[in-house]
């Protein structure tokens, strides 16, 4: 189950991202990193690149969405649960399932599932 931390300016946790290459015309051979909990991307011509660009992605929205101090409510939009220790759970696999935000990773012919820490 991935989870955040939230204590005033500074995030602890980690989230998933799901990595799968794009086979169709004319993105052959690109590949995505996909934080489905965050509906947020990244893309290159390789996984670990994919992989890198999503980072990049992630630092620039949890910076704006800590200096805005819209991260909490931002989370919860997106399915997060809060609990009671300033803690919030992201929505499960099978709830992303089903509300189709996981159609195009399982539809690709291969992808992987791992997970990035977050410290900001």
């Amino acid at each position: 189950m991935e989870a955040l931390k939230i204590n005033s300016d500074k995030i602890k946790g980690q989230i998933s991202v799901f990595v799968y290459e794009d086979t169709s015309y004319p993105h052959k051979g690109l590949w995505i990193a996909y934080c489905p909990e965050l509906d947020l991307a990244g893309y290159d011509y390789g996984k670990e690149a994919a992989k890198e660009s999503l980072k990049y992605v992630l630092t620039d929205y949890f910076d704006y969405a800590l200096a805005n101090k819209t991260l909490e409510k931002d989370l919860i939009a997106h399915g997060w649960k809060k609990q009671h220790d300033s803690k919030l759970v992201a929505p499960s696999i099978i709830d992303m399932t089903k509300k189709g935000k996981l159609d195009k990773v399982l539809s690709a012919q291969s992808f992987s599932k791992s997970s990035i820490p977050i410290m900001a």
